[in-house]
């Protein structure tokens, strides 16, 4: 990617990466945003997270993923304006290289570094519900589990660098297991009620994951609909255990 910004010359860089579908005016859209918000230096827009069409090759028929496990998106429904990144971005160039180019020390996350840096030096995103794009989830939750496993290891790789987080909720996954951790130690040894006290976020999030059973449910039926909170409970259990895990080592590939 570094080489490739080097050798363009064009006005605006689009960093498109993989296990994605874009429509054929997906550049042109986020073109457009950009000179409609000449203040910006950046633009992008929501993913969809869906399963690869059965005529798409032999590689993606392997990652024909259940709707279910399609939980990874970003940006919200009909949102447009200022956010922290795009997913699939479009920098002007001139901008890109005055933040310096992706840091070829990080293994994962180096989409997270770039996006702060390109902040801290004054850099504005612009995304817009109007540039869709289509990413292929994970295909199993092994799978999803290692990716944000390998997620959080590297976030915490990222914050040393900076000696900041870009973002305080990066950390919530984290926080949780701790006090969830913490709950279970105090439990035997604090009056009991201290104990409701203790487990209160554990049970709202219980709460959560069962709200969005029932949210999805109607949409995309029983069977698929229970694997929507093991999902969600897998990347953000990931998150945290890869995260505490670099702790104590260097996280791996």
């Amino acid at each position: 990617m570094n080489r490739g910004i080097e050798l363009s010359t064009a006005d605006l860089v689009a960093i498109l990466g993989a296990h994605t579908l874009y429509p054929d005016d997906y550049l042109a859209t986020c073109q457009e945003l950009l000179t409609e918000h000449p203040d910006a230096d950046c633009s992008g827009g929501r993913s969809r997270a869906g399963a690869a069409p059965p005529s798409a090759g032999p590689w993606p028929s392997r990652c024909r993923t259940p709707r279910a496990w399609a939980t990874r998106g970003t940006g919200t429904p009909g949102y447009e304006g200022y956010a922290e990144g795009a997913c699939f971005p479009v920098f002007r160039r001139a901008a890109l290289l005055r933040t310096g180019l992706y840091d070829t020390a990080l293994v994962r996350n180096q989409d997270d570094d770039l996006n702060y840096r390109f902040r801290k030096a004054g850099g504005r995103v612009f995304i817009s519900h109007r540039a869709r794009c289509v990413y292929f989830v994970r295909e199993s939750a092994g799978a999803l589990f290692r990716q944000y496993y390998q997620y959080g290891a590297w976030r915490l790789r990222v914050l040393r660098k900076h000696g900041e987080v870009a973002s305080w909720r990066q950390l919530a996954p984290v926080v949780f297991y701790a006090w969830l951790c913490l709950s279970i130690v105090l439990t035997p040894v604090v009056a009991s009620a201290l104990r409701v006290w203790l487990w209160a976020p554990a049970l709202a999030y219980g709460a959560m994951l069962v709200t969005t059973l029932l949210l999805s449910a109607p949409t995309l039926g029983w069977p698929s609909a229970l694997r929507v909170p093991l999902a969600m409970a897998t990347m953000h259990f990931a998150y945290a255990l890869g995260f505490a895990s670099a702790l104590f080592r260097r996280p791996s590939t």
